[in-house]
């Protein structure tokens, strides 16, 4: 429950927002990636580095990759919807995204949609872009969620086409495998909130993690 969708953190310090983000990092290294080696798990998530869940867990990999000898006992899937988010990292040369994007077809036949769709979301200068990286995987799907629309001519974003794609492999898995979901709350986000209802209503448990340091409630104030 670190980072909300309008830049704003529901934390009163940076010290605390550092305090959550290194509590995810420790729950992923001693509960939940020795889990994920144990089953060879199937992970699907977000491929942004500005996701709390994501950058954590890809941390926790690289610091263990060389105990498995370089290749990770569970698979990886990072989808990826706000593509004009990466359109900078796609462009620095040694960033993930620039070695994936740079010479992609597809990708470089758009680049256009997303300097527009920056621009109006931002400012024309690129400084004012966002900056995000890629997070380390084992499979990359990108859903380009830009279009321009035909009777204006204008571009729009697009977020649900991922959000529904995720949604769709996520309950492929959950008819044959033992499946849950699990992310931090974005209190005004309600494309994320819609998409764990989406999975509530798969029949696919959800766990939320509150990562704010909260008063320890026992005795009488459990009526608080």
């Amino acid at each position: 429950w670190v980072v909300t969708d309008n830049g704003k953190f529901p934390v009163e310090t940076n010290a605390e927002l550092e305090s959550g983000e290194y509590r995810v990092f420790r729950f992923f290294e001693e509960v939940m990636v020795p889990l994920f080696a144990e089953t060879n798990a199937i992970i699907l998530m977000d491929g942004s580095s500005a996701d709390v869940l994501s950058s954590n867990l890809a941390r926790v990999m690289d610091v263990q990759r060389s105990k498995w000898g370089g290749r990770t006992p569970f698979t990886t899937i990072a989808t990826i919807g706000e593509s004009w988010n990466f359109q900078i990292s796609s462009e620095t040369v040694g960033s993930l995204a620039y070695r994936l994007l740079s010479s992609n077809r597809s990708w470089l036949n758009s680049q256009q949609l997303r300097y527009e769709i920056l621009a109006k979301m931002h400012t024309p200068d690129k400084s004012n872009w966002p900056t995000e990286q890629l997070v380390l995987a084992d499979v990359y799907i990108f859903v380009d969620g830009c279009r321009r629309r035909a009777e204006t001519g204008e571009v729009e974003e697009m977020t649900h086409p991922a959000n529904h794609l995720f949604n769709i492999l996520a309950t492929h898995y959950a008819k044959t495998l033992p499946t849950f979901a699990m992310r931090t709350l974005k209190s005004s986000s309600a494309v994320s909130n819609r998409t764990a209802i989406d999975m509530l209503n798969a029949g696919i448990p959800t766990v939320y993690l509150d990562l704010k340091n909260r008063p320890t409630v026992s005795g009488d104030r459990t009526a608080q």
